[in-house]
């Protein structure tokens, strides 16, 4: 929860239906119109906004709302029954294009996202297998034998949100992860600003497996529903092929930027209080620091020793007591 997966699958979803980020190297080959099952219509209309006001497609054309609208359905959801989930496969035949492909005409049928389990589907119990199968044997029968391609979105296991793929599961039964094509888990490296989209399990030979996706907050004066003006805040996301070593690496290149931050932060707090106090011994500065004092005297004898500060006499005092 809160690692943002709507904001980074919604991206995705769009490229499914052919809208491809000029700033971007993820692509479809062929396109689909996608019906996208939401419990928050509002963020998925935020979404949107975004992406019309930030995108161009690979050819420069600027994304319109109309062009969305025509290509990307959003649909509330609520927690149905399995003849409910029946019913909208039924209807999917309505959202299918057909393409001129090197073999023959072919039909593609829309994509089916339903984000997110939890709130689309009405489980008495998220942990019954049992009960969740029958879910899944719907969902197979209807969607996929009809190739209807589905993402079912669900929450992880495990309460982190950084963890080894392999260590990864979906909370509750394992059916739906158990009987997946291919399973995706969204995770965050700590002090990196991606988020990345890494594989799992999957039965087919990828290309590549994991996308970093960069996520952008906007914002915009609007007037509210009282007629006054307020500031809305948006995202715009952008969608990168990486790799787990691009993603080790960007969380290396973090640790270190944040240990910098941490050495000026030192260095500044040191500074100040020398400014403010210009005959502090070095021991009365190593208490003012604060902190762990061995590893506050440790920093500041590297100080010392890098000529960034300097012990003097004052003529009454000696050894660790010189002034600062």
């Amino acid at each position: 929860p809160g690692v943002g997966k709507t904001s980074c699958l919604v991206p995705l979803a769009l490229v499914v239906a052919g809208f491809q980020s000029h700033l971007s190297d993820i692509s479809s080959k062929y396109h689909r119109k996608v019906i996208y099952v939401t419990e928050d219509k509002w963020q998925i209309d935020s979404i949107i906004h975004g992406t019309i006001k930030h995108m161009l497609l690979t050819d420069g054309t600027k994304v319109t709302y109309e062009m969305i609208a025509e290509r990307f359905i959003v649909v509330e959801t609520m927690k149905s029954k399995i003849p409910d989930i029946i019913r909208l496969a039924e209807i999917a035949d309505i959202y299918k294009e057909d393409y001129q492909a090197t073999n023959g005409i072919i039909s593609m049928k829309p994509l089916i996202v339903f984000d997110t389990s939890s709130a689309s589907f009405s489980l008495d119990d998220e942990n019954d297998n049992s009960e969740a199968s029958k879910y899944v044997a719907a969902i197979k029968e209807n969607f996929i034998n009809k190739h209807i391609p589905v993402w079912i979105v669900a929450h992880t296991a495990k309460a982190h949100k950084r963890a080894e793929v392999a260590a990864l599961s979906v909370r509750g039964a394992g059916a739906f992860e158990g009987d997946a094509n291919c399973v995706a888990y969204l995770i965050s490296e700590e002090g990196v600003n991606s988020r990345y989209f890494v594989l799992g399990k999957h039965r087919y030979a990828a290309r590549y497996k994991e996308i970093a996706i960069d996520s952008v907050v906007h914002q915009e004066m609007a007037v509210n529903a009282y007629g006054d003006p307020e500031d809305v805040f948006y995202r715009y996301s952008t969608l990168e092929r990486s790799s787990e070593g691009d993603r080790i690496q960007a969380k290396e290149e973090a640790a270190a930027q944040k240990e910098v931050k941490k050495e000026e932060f030192f260095k500044e707090k040191v500074f100040g209080l020398v400014i403010s106090n210009p005959k502090m011994t070095l021991t009365e500065l190593i208490v003012a620091v604060g902190g762990k004092q061995d590893i506050a005297r440790d920093n500041i004898k590297i100080m010392l020793e890098l000529g960034e500060l300097k012990q003097v006499f004052s003529g009454q005092k000696s050894g660790n007591n010189k002034e600062i």
